[in-house]
């Protein structure tokens, strides 16, 4: 009997991996040809190398810190939960890293007109002199590298590899290679991606390529550039991906922490403590590829709010330190560690999407206050209230600092302090509007309309099934049960952020081109709805984490059973949520903007050549000196909003020209505007108004050229520079 019982978590393993496996082979090549040598596989590699790259810079971090702070960094984390909790350091730390050089250069130009971008050069010499830091402060860490066995380092090692694995290279099969985004969203965030990476950093002012800085929130396309640095892919590819990726490391985090979360004390050095992660870790993963396949649903198909959809994870470090910090008493380093991630996490969601972050920096606030309240309550010593003060003003300086370093803050700031003397007076009516969907009450009697009743938008029921949240209240009442302390605290972040989803409710859309109040009320709404899912992962991990800390291997097997037959029962009466998903993988679908031909990418190659001529011979150019280069586009007036839309080819030539690109959705100009576009070159085509600005050259794609008066006499007055397949590059003076 003790010999099976020692072999039950090695079963439950096998079987975790066996099913997370079939899982994510069935997603992965879900109506596609079976193929084994792909670019799907060379782009997955690569992912996995980023993944990585980012933990091997997390692991320099946190041992760095360790030493600053004396003492050993994440005690009660098991080895390959650290190597989780690494990876979210490495990209946070990366994203802050990048932000702030984004400030120091805006310090710069503002005092000498000069920027100071990255360079290769500063990244590898930052690299050099974090390990070397990092690998000085072994001493302090030795005997916990010691204690560790060889057999629990590799298992450590390969589980972790393997997870990361599984993990991103499904997401490849189905969506890389790509050439071009899926819908306007993306398109932006993929030129705004490659605009970091060619001005290192977060510009304030873009040179010949644009006037001024971005006129957006910047975090999302920081976050972009460093998995492109990283993993090498393009920014289309990264951008693409993105949602699935962060949401695929927040499953992963929330199993890391689930220990954590039940404030265990234990050593959790062994080689069972670590297979217990691992199964919570596949348990997640088989959660997300067959019932949960965030990203995947209609409204995010075409990859429709992309950076809102990215803050997965830092949304899961958020709630999860918000658990663990309103628990048991804590030691100081552990809790400002908690503080300072929560400060640093609001603030990089504030600068992905400032909407987002505003019901999560809610509850970061108030723990703040509490934690202020506790240091001047707790501890009679003068002296500690006072450092425990000045830390707390610290961190929340740092946030404040991460925010201001971009320039659309910093901007919009100065803006309002300095407001233009003929600024007109905007009011806008905030009379609260309460409306329900008018539908039957025996539709809203349903199980999961219920529990939508009882929790609000945080577990919304376009993305569970009413097995899923049969499994979910099991699970928290099994945990209520054994550790009742951090349950509440759970429960009482459920019903704040079912509070916040009614509240929503009552937002007025109001607002115009101008002034986009109307998109507050559904951004709060999806904000909310994305943190419900991180919020049943979580509970997920803890609930089955307790399990098998409980009931040793039989627990492992029992939990990952009941989960497994929950989320996979083929009832489909059950399941509200398959008329919202689109299964079809994307990796040859373009969107309906268009895709690119052969004649397009030889185009594309002649803009990038022509360009780098131009700018070779004429290197002090001016952005009013230095030509552009113009796209075509259709204008869409949509009531509340003025879009000009680029179709096929068209809307890669920003992110490979030299030249600055005119009339890409209105960006890196004023001068480019729906209004001009209308009348310039829809209505009429005034040649003379383009040559005052320089739009000397014409991109025409091979497909849907745009609206352009009288296409067929500007092909003939202007000089033909390259022409294949109906693609064309001309010259118009």
């Amino acid at each position: 009997m003790k010999a099976l019982t020692r072999t039950i978590p090695g079963i439950a393993a096998i079987l975790a991996v066996i099913a997370l496996a079939y899982a994510a082979v069935y997603w992965s090549l879900l109506d596609q040809q079976i193929e084994v040598v792909t670019p799907s596989w060379y782009a997955g590699a690569r992912l996995v190398a980023g993944c990585l790259i980012l933990t091997f810079i997390g692991h320099a971090v946190c041992r760095l810190a360790s030493k600053l702070r004396g003492g050993c960094a994440a005690p009660h984390l098991t080895p390959l939960a650290r190597s989780i909790v690494a990876l979210v350091v490495g990209q946070s730390v990366c994203m802050a890293w990048v932000l702030l050089r984004a400030g120091c250069s805006g310090v710069a130009y503002a005092a000498t007109g000069y920027q100071l971008p990255i360079t290769r050069i500063e990244i590898v010499l930052v690299l050099v002199g974090l390990v070397i830091s990092a690998y000085r402060a072994e001493s302090q860490t030795r005997a916990a590298r010691n204690a560790l066995s060889h057999r629990v380092w590799w298992s450590n090692a390969v589980a972790f590899v393997g997870l990361i694995a599984l993990s991103v290279i499904p997401v490849a099969l189905r969506e890389l290679p790509r050439d071009i985004a899926l819908s306007s969203d993306p398109d932006q965030y993929a030129f705004w991606t490659s605009q970091v990476l060619r001005l290192g950093g977060v510009p304030w002012d873009q040179g010949i390529l644009g006037i001024g800085s971005f006129g957006y929130p910047a975090g999302f396309a920081v976050l972009g550039a460093i998995w492109c640095v990283v993993s090498g892919l393009s920014p289309v590819e990264i951008v693409t991906i993105q949602p699935m990726l962060q949401f695929i490391l927040a499953a992963l985090f929330c199993a890391a922490l689930a220990e954590h979360c039940l404030n265990c004390r234990g050593v959790l050095k062994s080689f069972t403590a670590t297979l217990h992660t691992a199964l919570a870790s596949c348990l997640l993963l088989t959660a997300y590829w067959t019932i949960l396949p965030y990203g995947y649903q209609q409204m995010m198909y075409h990859s429709e709010s992309t950076a809102r959809a990215s803050t997965s994870l830092l949304m899961a470090v958020v709630l999860g330190s918000l658990i663990m910090l309103s628990g048991s008493p804590r030691g100081r380093v552990e809790r400002r560690t908690l503080l300072m991630s929560l400060g640093a996490s609001g603030a990089l969601i504030a600068t992905i999407n400032p909407i987002t972050a505003l019901v999560p920096c809610c509850l970061i606030g108030v723990m703040f206050v509490y934690e202020l309240g506790r240091t001047v309550w707790m501890f009679p010593d003068h002296s500690r209230v006072t450092v425990g003060i000045l830390s707390l003003i610290a961190i929340c300086f740092f946030g404040v600092l991460l925010i201001l370093s971009d320039p659309y803050f910093s901007e919009m700031i100065i803006s309002v302090l300095t407001p233009p003397a003929s600024k007109e007076a905007h009011t806008a009516s905030l009379a609260l509007q309460f409306t329900l969907p008018e539908e039957s009450i025996f539709t809203w009697l349903r199980p999961t309309r219920m529990s939508a009743i009882v929790v609000g938008g945080a577990f919304p029921p376009d993305f569970f099934t009413a097995q899923f949240y049969l499994l979910l209240s099991g699970l928290y009442l099994w945990w209520l049960v054994k550790a009742p302390g951090s349950a509440l605290r759970f429960a009482v972040i459920l019903v704040y952020l079912s509070l916040s989803f009614y509240l929503s409710l009552t937002i007025p859309r109001t607002g115009d081109v101008n002034r986009p109040l109307y998109l507050v009320q559904p951004y709060i709404m999806q904000s909310i709805m994305q943190a419900g899912p991180v919020l049943g992962l979580l509970l997920l991990a803890t609930g089955s984490m307790w399990i098998a800390r409980s009931w040793g291997g039989w627990g492992s097997l029992a939990a990952l059973a009941v989960g497994i037959l929950a989320v996979t029962t083929p009832d489909e009466s059950l399941a509200t949520y398959s008329r919202f998903l689109n299964t079809k993988p994307r990796r040859t679908y373009c969107g309906s903007l268009g895709s690119v031909s052969v004649g397009d990418r030889a185009a594309l190659a002649f803009v990038t050549e022509l360009g780098n001529d131009i700018l070779s011979k004429y290197s002090s150019l001016s952005y009013d000196e230095i030509p552009k280069i113009m796209i075509p586009t259709h204008p869409a007036d949509l009531g509340t909003e003025e879009w000009l839309f680029p179709f096929g080819a068209s809307r890669l030539v920003p992110l490979v020209s030299p030249l600055p690109v005119a009339f890409f959705y209105s960006r890196g100009s004023p001068q480019w505007t729906f209004a001009n576009y209308r009348r310039y070159v829809c209505s009429r085509f005034d040649v003379d108004w383009l040559k005052r600005r320089n739009v000397r050259f014409l991109f025409l794609p091979s497909q849907n050229p745009g609206c352009i008066r009288g296409k067929s006499r500007v092909i003939e007055s202007s000089t033909i520079l390259f022409e294949r397949d109906g693609a064309k590059v001309l010259k118009l003076f």
